[in-house]
């Protein structure tokens, strides 16, 4: 099932997050100067992954603009495998001058990208959620697993009759 995949795309993406972080506290960057850049953690895959898992349980199908959806997470990984690749030298030159800008352009590009894909998600939920059509939902694992968006429902309609 597609949305079981992506659901796994989600998780990998979101588990590599903690590795330069385990690696770092390890003094591997410490002693082996050369996994500077290592593109073992790609976050900016993660919101896109997430709305693409929302997308697959309600449509069950890959959206035909995904590769949109992917392409900041794509810059990147691009980023820093070719940024990886460099000799020692050069690599730790580069390092110096550009951490203190990407560092900061990706961090902010994480914030936009997550706001952008939680809204596109819940406006996908609320045009797609009214109680009669979410029965159509793709199920993975068991069907009961359904219930959550039901669930989601109820509340959102709550929250905005009060």
């Amino acid at each position: 099932m597609l949305s079981t995949r992506i659901d796994a795309l989600r998780r990998e993406s979101v588990g590599q997050r903690a590795t330069p972080w385990m690696i770092g506290f390890a003094n591997f960057y410490d002693h082996w100067r050369w996994l500077t850049f290592l593109p073992v953690a790609v976050p900016l895959w993660a919101p896109a992954l997430m709305y693409l898992y929302v997308y697959a349980l309600v449509y069950g199908r890959w959206p035909a603009s995904a590769w949109r959806i992917l392409l900041p997470g794509t810059v990147e990984f691009t980023f820093q495998a070719v940024s990886f690749l460099l000799p020692l030298s050069p690599k730790l030159h580069w390092a110096n001058i550009v951490a203190p800008i990407a560092g900061p352009i990706f961090a902010i590009a994480l914030i936009v990208a997550f706001a952008l894909q939680a809204w596109a998600s819940l406006k996908l939920l609320n045009l797609h959620g009214s109680s009669d059509r979410y029965g159509h939902l793709r199920c993975f694992g068991s069907c009961g697993q359904r219930r959550w968006f039901g669930t989601w429902r109820r509340h959102s309609h709550q929250r905005s009759l009060e």
